[in-house]
């Protein structure tokens, strides 16, 4: 399967522009679906290096060359890791970054109004590109298919097991994974 399969044409060009195709060509391993965000990441030969530059997650900015460089907060759990690298990349791919850099805290209040919004885009970004939501529609069906008989009425526990398996596939947080089903209207917030 290819990431073709599983973003729209409209995301990978308005996302990924001269990268789309490249993008869409990426395999998926279904058995194992976790999106590649390192590899979409060398697609822009951004460096990634990890170290510790403080209270944060993640940082994006300029070097010399013209090149980017991606720091990450080696602390942080690989789940977090993942999420900081694709929000990261949204800034790269959303924002001019030419000037100035961005950095992923917790505490959106401290932040202008614009700077907000760029954070806004970025979360945005990083949750369509790791759970994107064609492949939770067929993670959802083969889990209803094969572990809840083919079931579709969920109780508590049900639906427990269901958002914990999502995670588990696509390597997110359960508390991630249920914040994007939520905003999918697939369960109530």
């Amino acid at each position: 399967m290819k990431y073709s399969e599983i973003y729209s044409a409209n995301f990978l060009s308005e996302q990924f522009r001269q990268k789309a195709e490249s993008v869409a060509q990426i395999s998926l391993d279904y058995e194992n679906p976790v999106i590649d965000v390192d590899k979409i990441i060398s697609l822009f030969d951004i460096n990634v290096r990890e170290e510790y530059e403080g209270e944060f997650s993640g940082v994006i900015r300029p070097l010399e060359d013209d090149r980017y460089e991606m720091v990450i907060n080696p602390f942080d759990s690989e789940q977090r890791k993942r999420f900081t690298k694709a929000h990261e990349l949204g800034h790269f791919l959303l924002d001019n970054i030419d000037t100035d850099y961005h950095r992923q805290t917790i505490d959106l209040s401290a932040y202008s109004e614009s700077k907000r919004k760029s954070e806004t885009k970025a979360n945005f970004f990083a949750a369509q590109l790791i759970m994107p939501f064609q492949l939770i529609k067929m993670l959802i069906i083969d889990w209803v298919e094969q572990k809840h008989g083919g079931d579709w009425e969920f109780n508590d526990s049900d639906l427990e097991q269901m958002i914990t398996s999502l995670s588990q596939s696509l390597d997110v947080s359960y508390s991630a994974m249920r914040v994007k089903l939520s905003s999918l209207g697939i369960i109530d917030g």
